[in-house]
């Protein structure tokens, strides 16, 4: 029996076997950079060892800042060699978000790396360079694996909570390893497009590496234009692609791109609910592929169940993949009949064991199975389904907890936020689904007396402490919030207010170029007008709508606009300046 079959074996267990048997094995490519097993595994070693003279040893936490790159997959196996726990920190993140982890999960060990920025660590965190790590003289003995086992931790994840604070899901390298276990090869590269501060990446990073195959990780210009997604796929043969659902969606808007899909074989949406109409628009384009409908959290340490999707009015996400089983639990614990309703509930050794530090949390969310054995457990998810003969069909949530663009948001946690704020005496937030499917945050804020706010000066202090895909689209100041006679805000009241674009009167039309990028962005924000000088991120755009947006850019105007220069010209007025003054346009040398 080899460590990855081995019930028994551990994350790391299970990567070191390829080290000596796929040596020569391409192990990451990254752009023109090829890693092969031995290199990696040696860079590895190098650095644990070095981690190993700091004090980490099992039951360390050991932060890890690094953005998706070679290096995070050098930092978080070497974590991990040391025998420690890897606690992903997203650069990508405000500082005091990043600092308030830190304190949060009592960090006293963060390692970097040199792409990362600059930010001031809490004074008890100790912060190392991964390069210098590597660069340890130590022994040339070979290192012995860590005395580490299936219950010990692996990797703790924060996510959004809806106690108002994020909180830390500890993950087991027995649970990951149950993960592993069900890594296939389609005989393709694997792509890694997931950062490593989502669970994502336990699937798009980790198994391949428990395989021996290679990890091809997409580089950054792909997950943001369409264009170049497109090129990167056929250049490099992909066969399977992981995605949301709203970045299916917004691919699907850019149809001239579409056709160079024709290498894949199958595309597995996760992280949201699949709408029905992407489900048929994409089944009407492509006949010939096969379009899987996955269902994951953080607590189940991804994928447990997925189901081949035949109908779009038939989408559910099955019935569960071993080692994982659901159930549609009532109120008293009672397993739920075909077309009846109940809350979904997860077990198996695929789960997390709890949250960093909050027992009671634990408690709730991890409760004893009704039917299994004594101490197992199962998940409480939070997600209402309909049993059908067929799978599960999700339907909602028991709370007030979201998906944006695959991310998890807590609606809570958002308006704790901004009551923090010195001017702010109430804030509560709500998920619109706008009409051309994309969810926004919208959020109303009452003033202390003697306080006058600014809704953009509010925007820009919950961008300096929450991820950007927690910032409001909208804020709106009002006298007062609406509530319903059991003292909770009436949020349907708040949505029905909801007027559309919020920003600055539109100016007369000044020239064509401006008009027609007006209009685009006008769709893709699914508001009637824009003013030539709103900000396209201050507004609330994200990834996905400049995707679509250089997309339409491309088609309408026959301009090619790098998303980089894009950042740099992010206004109406800007970005029809830059194409006025000649951008290349498609096919120019």
């Amino acid at each position: 029996m080899t460590a990855d079959q081995d019930t028994n074996s551990t994350v790391t267990d299970i990567c070191a076997l390829h080290a000596q048997h796929t040596a020569d094995r391409i192990a990451v490519v990254c752009g023109d950079l090829q890693i092969t097993y031995a290199a990696l595994h040696a860079r590895v070693v190098a650095a644990a060892r070095a981690l190993n003279g700091h004090g980490v040893h099992c039951g360390v936490v050991v932060g890890l800042f690094a953005d998706r790159s070679p290096a995070a997959i050098v930092g978080l196996l070497a974590i991990l060699r040391a025998g420690g726990t890897y606690l992903p920190l997203d650069p990508a993140w405000p500082s005091d978000r990043v600092t308030e982890i830190c304190r949060f999960a009592r960090l006293q060990l963060v390692v970097t790396a040199a792409s990362s920025p600059t930010i001031a660590w809490p004074h008890e965190v100790m912060a190392l360079r991964l390069e210098s790590l590597e660069r340890t003289p130590t022994s040339d003995a070979p290192m012995q694996l860590p005395s580490v086992r299936p219950q010990h931790p692996a990797l703790i994840i924060y996510t959004s909570g809806s106690t108002g604070e994020p909180k830390g899901v500890v993950v087991s390298h027995g649970a990951i390893a149950a993960r592993l276990r069900r890594a296939c090869s389609l005989g393709g590269p694997h792509v890694q497009r997931a950062p490593i501060s989502l669970i994502g990446h336990v699937g798009d990073l980790l198994a391949p590496l428990a395989i021996g195959v290679t990890l091809v990780m997409a580089p950054d210009t792909a997950l943001r234009q369409a264009g170049a997604l497109a090129a990167w796929l056929r250049d490099h043969a992909v066969r399977r692609l992981v995605l949301v659902p709203s970045q299916l969606r917004a691919l699907m808007e850019n149809d001239q791109y579409m056709h160079e899909w024709k290498a894949l074989d199958v595309v597995v949406v996760t992280g949201e609910s699949l709408p029905p109409t992407v489900a048929a628009a994409f089944m009407r384009r492509f006949s010939q592929l096969k379009l899987v409908n996955g269902y994951g959290l953080t607590e189940t340490v991804g994928l447990v169940a997925s189901a081949p999707i035949e109908s779009a009015d038939e989408i559910t996400i099955g019935t569960g993949m071993p080692p994982s089983q659901l159930a549609l639990m009532d109120d008293v614990f009672g397993e739920v009949g075909t077309g009846n309703i109940g809350e979904l509930y997860v077990s198996g050794t695929q789960l997390a064991s709890g949250y960093l530090h909050r027992p009671d949390l634990t408690a709730d969310r991890f409760v004893p199975h009704a039917n299994g054995a004594p101490g197992e457990r199962c998940y409480r998810t939070g997600d209402i389904g309909r049993s059908t003969p067929v799978g599960i069909q999700l339907l909602g949530r028991r709370d007030d907890q979201v998906k944006i663009r695959g991310f998890r948001v807590s609606l809570i946690e958002v308006a704790r936020v901004l009551e923090r704020h010195d001017g702010v005496a109430a804030a509560t937030t709500v998920a619109v689904c706008r009409t051309n499917g994309t969810v926004q945050l919208w959020t109303w804020v009452v003033p202390r007396p003697s306080s006058t706010l600014d809704s953009e000066a509010l925007r820009r202090y919950v961008a300096n402490h929450l991820p950007s895909y927690m910032v409001p689209t909208a804020i709106h100041v009002v006298d007062d919030l609406p509530y319903l006679p059991n003292g909770k805000v009436d949020r349907l009241a708040l949505a029905a207010t909801l007027d559309g674009w919020s920003g600055t009167p539109v100016p007369p039309r000044l020239n064509t170029t401006q008009d027609r990028i007006a209009e685009i962005w006008a769709e893709a924000f699914d508001v009637p007008a824009v003013g030539f000088d709103d900000d396209f991120f201050e507004r609330g755009g994200d990834s996905l709508m400049l995707m679509t947006i250089l997309a339409r850019i491309a088609a309408e105007l026959g301009v090619e606009v790098p998303p980089d220069e894009f950042f740099g010209h992010s206004t109406v007025t800007m970005l029809s300046q830059l194409i006025d003054r000649g951008v290349p346009s498609r096919g120019a040398s």
